[in-house]
C-alpha cells in the first residue's frame, strides 16, 4: 500500500515549532488530520550551534564537489578530522532524537503507528521553508526503524501544478560543469549505461549562452541533471559551468520557468551544498528536485547516481529509488562520514512523483487501453498463451483459419501480438505475412496488400508491358538518375492493377497468381 504523510512544521528551532499532521492513501485526500495548538516541538536553541560545529568539521574534509583544495590533507590529520566529525554527528543524533521525544509531539508518532503498516511504501513529506529544519537528519528518527520503505521529502507551503506534457522518449539534459579535481565523466557514463532508451543531450562545460539556448529547446526536457561544482551563498544557489563562468538559479529563472511549463519532472543536482539551489527551484514549482544538503565527496556522488538510476530505471518509484540509494551510501561512511545524510528530495506537494516508465509514457506504457496490441507489443502481451499456441498449430495444419469473436474480445491482439511473432520465429518455414483491411474496395485493397510480395517474385525487368498498360511516354521510363525507383514503382502498380482485374473476374485468381509465383520461387513455399 502506498501512503502519503505530510508533517507541517511552522516555526524555528530557537522558538519552538507548531506541528500538524495528515495521513492518507497516496493520491487521495487524507483520512487523518491533526491540527492542534498543543501539538508542537519545544525550543532547542543549542541544536543549530551543534550542527554548525559538525558542519565546519565535515567541510574540513577533502574531496568534495564544492571547491577542490590545492593542498591535500595528511592521513594523520584526516583521521583526526574524521573522528571529530563522527563524534559531532553522534551528538547531533542524540540531541535530535531527544527533542523528538517531547510529550507535545508524541501523538504524531502514535498516529503513524496506528495508520501505517511496516509494508507500506510511504512518502513522508516535511512541509517547512526553514533551511535549518531541512538540514536536520530526519531519516535518523526512530519512527523510520518501523517503516523501511518510508523516505523523506521536503515541501514548501505553496504549490502550483502545470499540465503534464508527454514525449515519446524520455529527454534528459545532462550538464557537466566545471570538473576541476572531480570526475564528472563517470556520471555521464552511468547515465548512458542506465538510460539507454532515453534521449540524452550532454553539454560539457557549456557557456551561459549555450546552456540558455538548450533550456529553451522547444521539445522540452523530462530531467535536467547537473554534475560539477556548486555551492549555496546565503539562500541562493550557484553552479560553476566552466573555469570562468558560473550562474545562480536567478540567472536561469525565465528559461527554467519555460522548461517547467514544457513538462520538466525532475531536476537533479549531483553537486555540493544544494539546498540553496533547491529553494530557488522550488519557487518555480518544479515537481521533484534532488540535491545534496552538504558538500558531497566525489565518489559518493558517483555511487549515489549509480544506485539511484539502477533502481529507478529498473521499475522502482522515485522515492524508493532514493531510499535504497541513500541507505547504500552507509557502506561508504567508514571513509566518508555521514554520506547517507546527504541526498535530499524537495517535492512539489501537488505533484505525484514519476516512474521511469511514466516519463516515456507514450512509447513505453505496456497498457494499450482500448487499442489493439500490435506486433511490436509482443513483449507485453500476456495471458493469452494457450489460445496463441492453439492458433499457431492450427495455422500450420490448415489452409484457412478464421478468428471470430465479439468486438473488443482481443481478436486483433492475439493475431498481431501472439500469432505473427510466433510465425516469424519459425525456422522451418519462411512465412509471408500480409495484413490489410477490405475498406470500400476489397479487391483493390487485397491487390495492394499482395503486390509488395508478388513484385518480388516477378522475374522480368522488361518495362514494355508496363508502358503499354499505363500508356506512359518513353521519356518517362528512359534511363536516368531515378531509374531503379521509377521502374519498381511502375512494376508494383502494374502488379496491383493486374491482380485487381483478375480478382474481379475469377474466384481462383488469387490462388492461380500465388501458385504461379511459388513455382518460380519454390523456396517460399
Amino acid at each position: 500500500m502506498k501512503k502519503l504523510v505530510v508533517l507541517k512544521l511552522d516555526g524555528q528551532l530557537g522558538e519552538g515549532i507548531r506541528v500538524s499532521l495528515e495521513i492518507g492513501e497516496d493520491g487521495l485526500p487524507p483520512f487523518v488530520e491533526l491540527s492542534d495548538n498543543q501539538l508542537r516541538l519545544p525550543p532547542i536553541p543549542t541544536l543549530p550551534e551543534i550542527y554548525q560545529r559538525w558542519c565546519r568539521s565535515y567541510r574540513s574534509l577533502d574531496g568534495h564537489r564544492i571547491k577542490p583544495k590545492k593542498e591535500q590533507i595528511s592521513n594523520v590529520r584526516f583521521k583526526s578530522l574524521k573522528d571529530e566529525c563522527e563524534q559531532l554527528a553522534d551528538t547531533i543524533k542524540q540531541n535530535f532524537l531527544s527533542w523528538l521525544q517531547a510529550d507535545s509531539f508524541r501523538l504524531i508518532k502514535e498516529q503513524c503507528f496506528i495508520h501505517l503498516s511496516p509494508d507500506d511504501e510511504v512518502r513522508f513529506i516535511i512541509r517547512t521553508t526553514d533551511n535549518q529544519l531541512r538540514k536536520l537528519p530526519w531519516h535518523l528518527w526512530d519512527l523510520f526503524e518501523h517503516y523501511p520503505y518510508a523516505e523523506i521529502g521536503f515541501s514548501s507551503n505553496t504549490a502550483q501544478r502545470y499540465l503534464r506534457k508527454y514525449r515519446p522518449k524520455v529527454r534528459i539534459l545532462v550538464i557537466l560543469g566545471n570538473s576541476n579535481g572531480i570526475n564528472v565523466a563517470a556520471d555521464e557514463k552511468l547515465l548512458k549505461q542506465y538510460c539507454k532508451n532515453a534521449e540524452l543531450v550532454v553539454l560539457v562545460e557549456p557557456s551561459p549562452l549555450e546552456l540558455n539556448e538548450y533550456l529553451w529547446n522547444e521539445k522540452g526536457w523530462d530531467i535536467i541533471f547537473f554534475s560539477g561544482h556548486s555551492r549555496t551563498e546565503e539562500s541562493q544557489g550557484r553552479i560553476f559551468l566552466n573555469r570562468s563562468d558560473s550562474l545562480t538559479m536567478q540567472d536561469l529563472r525565465e528559461a527554467l520557468k519555460t522548461v517547467v511549463r514544457q513538462g520538466l519532472q525532475l531536476a537533479f543536482f549531483n553537486s555540493c551544498d544544494g539546498l540553496g539551489i533547491a529553494n530557488e527551484l522550488e519557487s518555480l514549482y518544479i515537481p521533484q528536485i534532488i540535491v545534496m544538503r552538504e558538500p558531497v565527496p566525489d565518489r559518493v556522488a558517483n555511487q549515489f547516481l549509480k544506485y539511484l538510476f539502477q533502481e529507478f530505471t529498473g521499475g522502482k518509484s522515485l522515492y524508493q529509488s532514493v531510499n535504497i540509494a541513500r541507505k547504500k551510501l552507509q557502506g561508504f561512511e567508514k571513509d566518508y562520514p555521514c554520506a547517507s545524510w546527504l541526498p535530499v528530495i524537495v517535492q512539489n506537494l501537488l505533484e505525484t512523483p514519476p516512474t521511469w516508465q511514466s516519463l516515456g509514457a507514450i512509447a513505453n506504457c505496456p497498457y494499450r487501453g482500448l487499442a489493439a496490441f500490435q506486433e511490436e507489443d509482443a513483449p507485453y502481451f500476456f495471458g493469452r498463451e494457450a489460445v496463441t499456441y492453439q492458433l499457431v498449430n492450427a495455422v500450420k495444419q490448415k489452409p484457412l483459419i478464421a478468428v471470430v469473436g465479439a468486438s473488443g474480445s482481443g481478436k486483433s491482439s492475439v493475431v498481431f501480438a501472439g500469432l505473427i511473432p510466433q510465425l516469424k520465429r519459425d525456422r522451418n518455414r519462411d512465412w509471408q505475412i500480409i495484413s490489410f483491411r477490405p475498406g470500400n474496395n476489397p479487391f483493390e485493397s487485397l491487390a495492394i496488400a499482395f503486390s509488395s510480395i508478388l513484385a518480388k517474385f516477378k522475374p522480368s525487368n522488361d518495362l514494355t508491358a508496363e508502358k503499354e498498360v499505363l500508356n506512359l511516354p518513353n521519356s518517362l521510363i528512359e534511363k536516368g538518375d531515378r531509374e531503379v525507383g521509377f521502374e519498381y514503382s511502375h512494376q508494383q502498380k502494374l502488379t496491383e492493377l493486374e491482380l485487381e482485374v483478375d480478382l474481379k473476374a475469377s474466384d481462383l485468381a488469387l490462388f492461380n497468381t500465388l501458385e504461379k509465383s511459388f513455382k518460380i520461387h519454390p523456396e517460399h513455399i
